[in-house]
């Protein structure tokens, strides 16, 4: 699973949560993605979906996602470590759950805590199609 290392993340001046996917929807086969703002390699092999967000600055903390299926089940917990706001940054989700299956084909929501603290007003939205 790709983390990106820190020190290749670009700066944000935003002052909100920014998130998105890509693809989206996506399968669980190989693929190449290209990463826009990052100061390194910008061409990735994934095997899901990435995810790039932008902490604002201020935003600081241990910060993971949740991803939940439609029933509200939660299916996954990436541990992203401590961040500091104000940098762009991106993580694979592969599409696996915490019990490292691949996931059914579907809708699934993603919510951002940073220390405990809701990012997103709203769950971000994430589908798999196989």
């Amino acid at each position: 699973m790709f983390i990106q290392d820190p020190a290749t993340a670009k700066s944000y001046s935003g002052s909100e949560f920014v998130i998105y996917n890509f693809p989206n929807p996506f399968n669980l086969k190989t693929k190449n993605v290209h990463l826009e703002d990052v100061n390194s390699s910008a061409d990735q092999t994934i095997r899901g979906t990435m995810i790039k967000y932008a902490l604002p600055s201020g935003k600081n903390g241990e910060l993971k996602f949740y991803i939940y299926n439609l029933a509200g089940e939660l299916v996954k917990t990436i541990d992203l470590g401590s961040k500091n706001g104000g940098y762009y940054y991106y993580v694979e989700w592969d599409g696996k759950n915490d019990n490292q299956e691949d996931c059914a084909s579907g809708v699934y929501f993603l919510i951002a805590k940073i220390k405990g603290e809701k990012l997103n007003s709203k769950p971000h939205k994430i589908a798999i199609i196989k």
